[in-house]
């Protein structure tokens, strides 16, 4: 009789989620100057990728000045010094259809940042040091919600 062979599959591991920002209460067109000028810019080339949306448009930057190793360390440190020197408020959005949403309003303007790599996560703090504030977030934001209300619900 042949021996039966026990098949275990194994879950596939937590990803790490970006966590995007939404910038209100600003001039989109003078933050965009502003960025252009400090990270260097522009909708080509190589480089570290973020997508900027303003209202119903998309657009993918290039960021060819880096600040820190990942694109969402040289967008947060370019942020900070931004909204220290010229006001407005930062949020930061799971999700991409939300930050679409928020990035409607006037006065605002929405970024959307790549997962970060896991394998870029030990390298990334050898080189920078701490990971900036909301760099990642681990698993999608609605599992953790649904967690969340199970354990209320259990409560």
């Amino acid at each position: 009789m042949p021996s039966a062979r026990l098949s275990i599959s194994t879950p596939p591991a937590l990803e790490f989620e970006a966590i995007h920002r939404i910038v209100t209460g600003v001039n989109p067109k003078h933050l965009l100057e502003k960025m252009q000028e400090k990270l260097g810019t522009s909708t080509d080339g190589e480089g570290q990728k973020i997508t900027v949306v303003i209202g119903e448009t998309e657009q993918v930057l290039t960021i060819h000045n880096p600040l820190s190793k990942l694109a969402v360390g040289s967008l947060q440190t370019f942020l900070d010094d931004y909204l220290r020197t010229c006001g407005g408020e930062i949020d930061y959005i799971h999700g991409e259809e939300v930050l679409k949403n928020l990035a409607k309003a006037e006065s605002s303007v929405g970024f959307i940042l790549e997962p970060m790599d896991k394998a870029d996560l030990f390298p990334t703090v050898i080189h920078d040091g701490a990971l900036p504030r909301k760099t990642f977030s681990m698993g999608h934001a609605e599992d953790k919600r649904y967690y969340l209300e199970g354990r209320i619900i259990k409560g």
